[in-house]
């Protein structure tokens, strides 16, 4: 009888299909493994390009142009809603001081009447009359009086009830007012932040762009651009300024120190300073037509100075009442030296 086959021959067969199992296993996970840090490579390089690339648009001068455009008009916006705020702060103030005037009439009154009802004796009380030696018509008179006075009394203290309930609406009011204002007003300071740095790195653009060459005025026909690259022109004619005025011109925000312009040959009527203005200089063109430019951090002119279009007249800055605020050339344009009419059709046939 044939003897079967020994145990150690099936335990081999067994471990070589264990091996094979496990070596296969292992190439599988070395090669997943492997996959896996591939893929994460290629999306750390993936991620690199689209930085780089988004560094690079955000250079392009269409791009800087696009963003200092979107953060001028939130800071436009900004400064009209703060504006808003400090009008209706001053007029919520205004009557929060009626009011108190008139409370404290009203109040003035109750105390009045009061003392005279002390000094009189109680208004309506049967015991004056027959107590008093005064002739019975004094007595009478006196009574009438006190009733009256009595009347007074309650027309005074149901107004300065209603005067203090008033004072106290408003009040609540004023402090809502000065809380938003506060708000705004931050958020106004960080909005001028970022405009200042896009400015910045506009003009670092700009140079890196011109490798040296001068500055240039921006020539359109006679006619030149009043304030170099980079700018950003913003048409608030006509918007609310402090003390109630009106906006006259147009605001041209640029880097501090940027070249501003003569916009035609004429000569400087005035070259200085001029309180809200700042450093000022005022262009009377051959035209007839006056310019008038302001917060200059310096003017490179002086008056009675003939000067050609696209002359350097000053550099921007934040002098006079827009110190602390974002450096740019306010810009006015007075026809025949008169009255000054909106600039921004001008300036942004000139300057694009």
């Amino acid at each position: 009888m044939k003897r079967p086959e020994r145990p150690e021959t099936l335990f081999a067969v067994l471990v070589a299909i264990a091996a094979l199992l496990l070596s296969g296993g292992t190439a599988q996970a070395a090669t997943t493994a492997n996959g896996s840090a591939v893929s994460a490579n290629s999306k750390t390089a993936q991620r690199a390009e689209a930085e780089k690339k988004a560094a690079k648009d955000d250079a392009d001068p269409a791009s800087i142009r696009a963003q200092l455009k979107r953060l001028a008009e939130e800071h436009e916006k900004s400064e009209d809603r703060l504006d808003a705020l400090s009008h209706r702060q001053a007029k919520v103030g205004r009557q929060v001081r009626e009011t108190k005037q008139r409370l404290t009439a009203s109040r003035d009154r109750v105390a009045q009447t009061a003392r005279l009802a002390y000094t009189s004796g109680p208004a309506n009380d049967p015991m004056v009359a027959l107590a008093s030696n005064d002739d019975p018509g004094v007595v009478a008179q006196r009574m009438t009086t006190l009733s009256l006075l009595s009347k007074s009394d309650n027309i005074a203290i149901k107004d300065a009830t209603t005067q203090a309930k008033k004072l106290g609406k408003q009040q609540r009011s004023l402090n809502k007012a000065k809380k938003d204002a506060a708000a705004e007003k931050a958020g106004l300071a960080k909005k001028r932040k970022k405009l200042n740095a896009k400015l910045l790195e506009a003009a670092k653009a700009l140079a890196a762009r011109k490798n040296g060459q001068a500055d240039r005025a921006k020539m359109s026909g006679e006619g030149a651009c009043p304030v170099g690259e980079p700018v950003q022109i913003s048409d608030t004619w006509g918007s609310a300024r402090s003390g109630g005025r009106a906006h006259e011109g147009t605001d041209m925000l640029a880097p501090t120190g940027t070249p501003t312009y003569a916009l035609e040959n004429g000569t400087i009527s005035e070259a200085g300073y001029d309180g809200l203005g700042g450093t000022i200089v005022i262009l009377k063109g051959e035209s007839g037509d006056s310019y008038y430019y302001a917060h200059h951090d310096s003017n490179v002119v002086s008056t009675g100075e003939r000067v050609v279009a696209g002359q350097q007249v000053g550099r921007v800055g934040m002098s006079g009442n827009a110190q602390g605020t974002v450096p740019h050339l306010h810009f006015e344009h007075w026809p025949g030296g008169g009255n000054p009419v909106n600039p921004f059709p001008l300036v942004q046939g000139l300057c694009g």
